[in-house]
């Protein structure tokens, strides 16, 4: 949904990125894991289609394919379902270990020393990017709020001279007729100054949203995030997202992350709870308790 980051990912999957040797490393490491599965059919064929048909060109070629052992009747679909989950979750987890054990993962200390060489270069590869995307990004941003507030002040001065088109006649009339009898000076009329407002509000909801679309894609690196910005005012995209990661704990995935099925949610549950707790006390306005009588009282005291 973000165009200047998903350009800067699509820029470092280039057949002449550094991104590609590190794929050369990778592939074999992870292939050598996934073929002590091949004892069991269905694992073997579940790992095969998961791991794609281009993978399986290069290092599962001489493997058999059968896909009809994953079908009806051969397998029922609640069957499946099962199997493919568990086998993307073992492939994520296998994944990992073969980057650690080539150098190419980032871990949670973010101790770079044990990375290889090559995934040395594709970090700073990647950091200079998405570094010149954004300021692009916000170069282009700015250029059109430049040319938007040069319009509208074009069209404060049409306005303005259009008035003085109607009500000049008059107006110079007047003013002859004071430097006439008061003997004073035309007034001189100086062009109101425009100074631009600030963008830093607009550019920090930019850099928000890219970060709150990186989150969604890998919600662990929140930690990160909040480390990083801890004391700082936040833009209110990245807050929310804050918010709703760490205080409303319930299942989001089948929804897509959307924070606004997030916020009705969380207004039904409230509501629930208001209308519970005014069934329980027997009340007729929920905001006539008891506690508020009690405060009422505390107060007048």
């Amino acid at each position: 949904n973000i165009q200047w980051l998903d350009s800067s990912y699509q820029q470092t999957c280039l057949p002449d990125s550094p991104w590609q040797k590190i794929l050369d490393d990778l592939e074999p490491a992870l292939a050598n894991k996934v073929r002590q599965q091949f004892n069991n059919l269905e694992r073997r064929q579940i790992l095969i289609e998961l791991l794609g048909k281009l993978f399986q060109w290069k290092l599962f070629r001489s493997e058999p394919d059968t896909p009809h052992i994953l079908l009806p009747p051969v397998m029922p679909e609640e069957h499946r379902r099962k199997l493919e989950n568990e086998a993307k979750s073992w492939l994520q987890i296998q994944t990992h270990k073969s980057a650690l054990e080539i150098g190419a993962a980032v871990t949670e200390d973010e101790d770079i020393n044990h990375l290889s060489n090559d995934m040395k270069n594709f970090l700073e590869y990647t950091y200079q990017i998405v570094r010149k995307s954004l300021e692009r990004y916000l170069y282009q941003v700015q250029q059109k709020e430049n040319l938007k507030q040069e319009e509208q002040k074009q069209q404060e001065i049409n306005k303005k001279k259009h008035q003085d088109e109607l009500t000049g006649g008059t107006k110079l009339r007047s003013i002859l007729r004071d430097t006439k009898t008061n003997s004073k000076k035309l007034p001189i009329i100086d062009e109101l100054q425009y100074t631009p407002f600030p963008m830093t509000s607009q550019y920090s909801d930019i850099v928000s949203s890219s970060v709150v679309a990186i989150l969604k894609r890998d919600p662990r690196r929140i930690v990160f995030i909040t480390e990083k910005l801890f004391g700082q005012q936040l833009p209110i995209s990245l807050r929310q997202f804050i918010w709703t990661e760490c205080l409303l704990r319930f299942e989001k995935k089948p929804f897509d992350y959307d924070l606004s099925f997030v916020e009705l949610q969380t207004r039904r549950e409230f509501a629930a709870g208001v209308t519970r707790g005014k069934t329980e006390l027997k009340l007729t306005n929920p905001s006539n308790t008891p506690v508020t009588n009690l405060i009422e009282n505390a107060v007048i005291e």
